[in-house]
């Protein structure tokens, strides 16, 4: 059954209005939300620091480990996460994980490091373990220290 083009027109602008305005409601909600959200970022490595101060990385993993709740949702992960960063950052000493942390742009080496640092850290067995937001952390504060640039020696 062939229907008419008038009807096929009808369905692309039905559909394409449909998209826009879910598009615009979508960016309307981030922005409404985006000031609450930096705050609550910023707070988080705030504390993260705080604590990172008087800590070692290892203390700091620990902590981070937990702040996170088994059925954490997407607002708690990145807390921890931004926590943890904010914690690590200052800490003393290093992690043990960030000799062999590949770039997160190499997949396979990438995941397979996160599922061997996963369960050196003895987090509890889960199918997203590559995807635990600690163990993320961990590999971008590995990469982050190996970039930064040696301390100038002095004479």
């Amino acid at each position: 059954m062939k229907l008419p083009i008038k009807m096929w027109m009808r369905t692309i602008w039905t559909l394409t209005a449909i998209v826009v305005v879910s598009a615009v409601s979508v960016l309307w909600w981030f922005g409404a939300h985006k000031a609450e959200w930096e705050k609550e970022g910023n707070e988080a490595i705030a504390e993260g620091v705080a604590d990172g101060r008087s800590r070692n990385c290892e203390q700091c993993v620990l902590l981070a480990e937990k702040r996170l709740p088994p059925d954490a949702g997407i607002m708690e992960v990145v807390r921890v996460q931004m926590y943890l960063k904010g914690c690590l950052y200052v800490a003393k000493g290093t992690l043990p994980y960030c000799q062999d942390a590949p770039a997160e742009t190499d997949i396979p080496k990438s995941t397979a490091w996160r599922l061997k640092t996963y369960e050196a850290l003895g987090l509890p067995a889960g199918e997203n373990a590559a995807e635990s937001p600690i163990v993320i952390a961990i590999q971008e504060h590995c990469l982050q220290v190996a970039m930064a640039p040696a301390p100038a020696k002095q004479p």
